[in-house]
């Protein structure tokens, strides 16, 4: 799968609207196309399967007639299902093709897109559970398709006993947008509802921030050096200077969160040289380095989450994270982390020579 099915904007809308009245709701390939040619072309490859039943669908035509599907030798027809309007149509392959739109691999496509951590599960028929982030607060972020404020509130209202310990959940709707009252009601239990249109962007990633929220932190890493091994940094606006072991971290979990959900772990930092793979009490362990590069960042000590499993990630949008580059980013990387191994490996020789003197 690819980002490309959540740029196919203008027929996701016509889906997910179409799923707001009803769920369970099938496509025929013909309507699809109509829409855009190009975008289904993509869909049908990610996110769509084949719905092969065509007797128990119907056909509707351009004047809105209602119609039974028929095969008749190789040909597919349509009969009115009304008996005052007489004759047959034919139809095409597109007509009798139908397809139902996977919304667990959509789901999933977006919780990537944005970094989300949980498994995709339905929560009710209408509510899809997509995953959690920090936006600011740790949040629940799920799909709902309501037709109306009553429909909805009694589904709103079952969620805080349905989802984990979180701080908010913020539900998106294709176009169902809740009353005032609703909302102010919603707050109350830590619940935020709005449009697709309104929360997510073009690319597919969702845009949210909570009027009773902290501001969720801006991370931008300069290309500027403190002479003479540091990295400026600022952090909502503010210069900070972060030693290389330290800076390699961040760069590592940036990189990370880029590349995917953001998590890393003792056994991966080892495996790439930020830390090392000893029991050694004078070698520098995970944990060790993530509680020094908290205290670098003073004001901010939620930018790390942890799971309580021994694995940490940056709790902010990859959109608050600005570099100079891609290349840039991996570049300094590689450079910080071969200035660490030649540190190392000068210490270890040093210490070599040491023990030899004393005996």
């Amino acid at each position: 799968m690819n980002e490309a099915c959540l740029k196919s904007t203008k027929l996701i809308n016509y889906i997910l609207q179409r799923l707001e009245v009803s769920p369970r709701t099938v496509f025929r390939q013909s309507d699809l196309n109509k829409i855009s040619a190009d975008q289904f072309a993509i869909l049908n490859k990610h996110l769509i399967e084949e719905y092969r039943d065509f007797r128990k669908t119907t056909f509707v035509d351009d004047d809105g007639v209602r119609r039974f599907i028929r095969k008749v030798k190789d040909q597919y027809w349509g009969y009115s299902q009304d008996p005052e309007i007489l004759g047959r149509i034919p139809l095409s392959p597109e007509d009798i093709k139908y397809f139902r739109f996977d919304l667990n691999k959509f789901a999933e496509e977006l919780q990537k897109s944005n970094n989300l951590s949980g498994k995709v599960s339905p929560i009710t028929d209408r509510i899809l559970f997509i995953g959690q982030t920090n936006f600011g607060q740790r949040t629940a972020v799920l799909l709902g398709f309501f037709g109306d404020d009553r429909q909805a509130e009694l589904e709103f209202l079952s969620l805080p006993s349905r989802i984990g310990s979180v701080d908010r959940m913020l539900v998106i709707c294709p176009t169902y947008e809740c009353s005032q009252d609703l909302l102010s009601r919603l707050n109350h239990h830590g619940i935020d509802c709005a449009t697709w249109s309104v929360l997510v962007d073009e690319d597919g990633r969702i845009q949210y921030r909570s009027a009773d929220q902290p501001a969720v932190p801006t991370l931008k890493l300069l290309n500027e050096k403190k002479p003479p091994r540091s990295y400026w940094v600022e952090l909502n606006g503010d210069r900070l200077s972060i030693p290389y072991a330290k800076y390699l971290l961040l760069l590592f979990m940036v990189i990370k969160l880029k590349d995917g959900n953001g998590w890393i772990n003792r056994t991966k930092t080892d495996l790439e040289g930020i830390t090392e793979s000893s029991d050694d009490a004078n070698v520098t362990h995970l944990y060790h380095l993530i509680s020094e590069l908290t205290k670098y960042l003073k004001q901010c000590n939620d930018l790390i989450e942890n799971d309580g499993a021994g694995n940490y990630r940056l709790a902010v949008p990859l959109s608050d994270i600005s570099y100079p580059s891609e290349q840039w980013l991996h570049d300094t990387y590689g450079d910080i982390l071969s200035s660490l191994d030649m540190t190392r490996e000068r210490r270890k020789k040093q210490k070599k020579r040491r023990l030899r003197i004393v005996r």
